[in-house]
């Protein structure tokens, strides 16, 4: 996966968190509408490695996907050199760990 994909934006949208989805096969379907696009990648990574990175997982329910949630404690790139270099570093190592999404990849 690309670095890129987990940067957050420079614009500042994402000082909450990175948008992620929990996989929770009661949530199956929507979980397929969403994520398996023709044209789009999604990446799976694991809760846990998330944590042992440093970061965290937040809930944060919406309308259309109750299993929403916010990767959290990735600097704002937006407020210095040294927050973006974490920021970029963290973005590395969320790429390393994804893989692509598959909705029948084995957890």
């Amino acid at each position: 996966m690309k670095k890129a994909a987990f940067l957050p934006r420079a614009n500042g949208n994402d000082r909450d968190g990175l948008s992620v989805s929990i996989r929770d096969e009661a949530y199956r379907d929507v979980h397929k509408r969403i994520y398996e696009k023709r044209g789009r990648a999604t990446a799976v990574i694991r809760c846990d490695a998330v944590r042992g990175i440093g970061l965290d997982i937040n809930s944060a329910p919406e309308q259309d996907d109750p299993m929403h949630a916010l990767i959290v404690g990735i600097p704002d790139r937006t407020i210095g050199d040294q927050q973006k270099l974490l920021a970029e570093r963290f973005a590395e190592e969320l790429a390393n760990l994804a893989r692509e999404y598959s909705h029948d990849t084995i957890e």
